[in-house]
């Protein structure tokens, strides 16, 4: 019998698995795999089942609700994998926080019917609001890079100091200028440049006709023919 292997290459295709697969997620279809290969021999448990198959086949209202649901969630059980190995990446962090956020829904329509099997899975579904409520706020949700070293996930306005730093860099020449127009103003100097090069990174170049105005915070990096480099401390 080809239950989830066909005979010819060994795949899915015209199998029973094929047939009946109209899971809208792939834990639910990795679930009915599981549950054809190995069936339950327990007349109790099989009568349960059945009984919650038949009152999904009697309310479309659920029934729709519910698939229509599911057709959002992501494949959590391997989300949950990669929490456990530490390699979960910023759009795996989006696409849990959308697979939580159905969790609400699904709960309250599960309420709403008697099969005791279906009791019992609404019992065990419990909310993860703190999570996605984090999540939302910290990630962005469109164009999210999978890799860390990208960068560009985190929202604005949830951390002060990444803000900090990336107004720096997007603004950094304003910053300069401002800096330098600040400094002249506390020394004097007039002719008080902030330049930049690969030895130093940032320094203050002073010409030697200021040099009595330099301040005590300033340190001589680099004496020049016309004046000197310095940096703060």
């Amino acid at each position: 019998l080809e239950i989830v292997k066909n005979s010819k290459g060994g795949e899915k295709y015209g199998t029973l698995l094929w047939l009946m697969d109209k899971t809208n997620t792939a834990m639910g279809s990795r679930k009915l795999r599981e549950w054809l290969l190995s069936p339950l021999t327990d007349v109790d448990k099989i009568n349960l089942r059945l009984d919650a198959v038949e009152e999904f086949f009697n309310n479309n209202m659920a029934r729709e609700s519910l698939s229509s649901l599911l057709k959002s969630v992501k494949d959590v059980e391997r989300l949950c994998g990669k929490i456990s190995n530490g390699n979960l990446n910023p759009k795996d962090c989006v696409s849990l926080s959308v697979s939580l956020d159905v969790l609400p829904s699904v709960k309250m329509i599960l309420a709403t019917l008697k099969s005791p099997m279906l009791q019992a899975v609404e019992q065990k579904i419990n909310s993860f609001d703190e999570i996605t409520s984090i999540i939302k706020s910290a990630i962005v949700e469109n164009d999210t890079p999978v890799q860390i070293k990208n960068g560009g996930f985190v929202k604005n306005g949830f951390d002060e100091e990444l803000d900090k730093y990336r107004s720096i860099m997007t603004n950094a020449t304003n910053l300069i200028e401002k800096l330098e127009n600040e400094e002249k103003e506390k020394t004097g100097i007039k002719t008080l440049k902030i330049r930049y090069n690969k030895v130093f990174g940032y320094y203050i170049e002073i010409s030697n006709s200021f040099k009595n105005l330099v301040p005590y915070n300033y340190v001589r990096k680099q004496t020049l023919v016309n004046g000197e480099r310095y940096v703060t401390e």
